[in-house]
């Protein structure tokens, strides 16, 4: 499998006993408890925002180690002729690859067999390696941060008076923290649209209140702000995500749609949070998504 880029996931177990095991189902090799110790050298991305008018390396050279006496279960996806030419359509074929054999593993074996992932992107092989990189540039903040104890006490404040929006508020912010974590993805935008769900999408599956509320925020016409951001369109990606299993769109057009949901969520989270509008939606409003 080495003439070939490679995509490798690395889960830490305590609970594999027994033998090494290596299974073959080319384009994918799952490795049980592989022999040790073992490198991975891999390119990391830096930070996900970066400086607009700064000059910062993207990414970084590391290593990820295995060794003993700690175990290991390793499975690797390898690129295909076809697949190489397009990175990003490689990358979803390895990516798909492997979750499927992390499935089969986990049902197999149980979910407890992944105790902790190391590491889950493209290694070094001696083809090389892909160098990838979600990095988006944007204007520094400068410290100290306006009235944030009294923005904190003040939103303490309005959620001890409504219970409703507490609890609300309480699951935004999980679904809203899990996205930060990751990389723009399937995962992240459901996330997102998640949080429009819980708010202002409150007890009703109708999307109508999206452009309401933002509507009322920037002083347009619910209709202008639900077709100038692509509401509709996002509902539809959500819709073809869950029933279908794809989002509908090239990869490189998620970074963007990422993005835009991003600034709605962002929006109404400043709203939430008793501050006026910023403005992030105005460049979606004036030329619309």
């Amino acid at each position: 499998m080495g003439s070939h880029f490679e995509f490798v996931a690395v889960y830490e177990t305590a609970l594999l006993q027994g033998d090494p095991q290596k299974e073959i189902a080319d384009p994918l090799k799952i490795e049980l408890l592989p022999p040790l110790p073992r490198s991975y050298s891999i390119d990391r991305t830096t930070l996900q925002a970066l400086p607009l008018r700064e000059q910062s390396n993207v990414t970084r050279q590391d290593v990820v180690s295995l060794v003993a006496p700690n175990r290991y279960i390793v499975l690797t996806a390898r690129t295909t002729e076809e697949t190489e030419k397009d990175i990003p359509l490689a990358r979803r074929q390895c990516e798909d690859e492997i979750d499927r054999g992390l499935t089969i593993l986990g049902a197999l074996l149980g979910r407890g067999i992944f105790g902790r992932r190391i590491h889950k992107g493209w290694v070094a092989s001696r083809r090389g390696v892909v160098v990838e990189s979600w990095t988006r540039r944007e204007e520094s903040r400068r410290l100290p941060v306006p009235d944030l104890a009294e923005v904190a006490r003040s939103v303490k404040g309005r959620l001890g008076s409504d219970s409703d929006l507490a609890k609300r508020f309480s699951l935004i912010s999980r679904f809203y923290s899990k996205a930060l974590a990751e990389p723009p993805s399937e995962e992240v935008f459901l996330f997102l649209w998640t949080i429009l769900e819980i708010f202002p999408m409150r007890d009703t599956t109708d999307i109508r209140p999206i452009g309401e509320f933002l509507g009322h925020l920037t002083g347009r016409s619910a209709s202008e702000v639900k077709a100038k951001l692509g509401i509709g369109r996002l509902f539809g990606m959500r819709s073809d995500l869950v029933h279908n299993g794809s989002l509908g769109i090239d990869d490189r057009e998620l970074g963007p749609t990422i993005g835009r949901l991003e600034d709605i969520c962002g929006t109404i989270l400043q709203n939430l949070i008793g501050l006026p509008y910023g403005g992030n939606l105005d460049p979606y409003l004036e030329t619309g998504a």
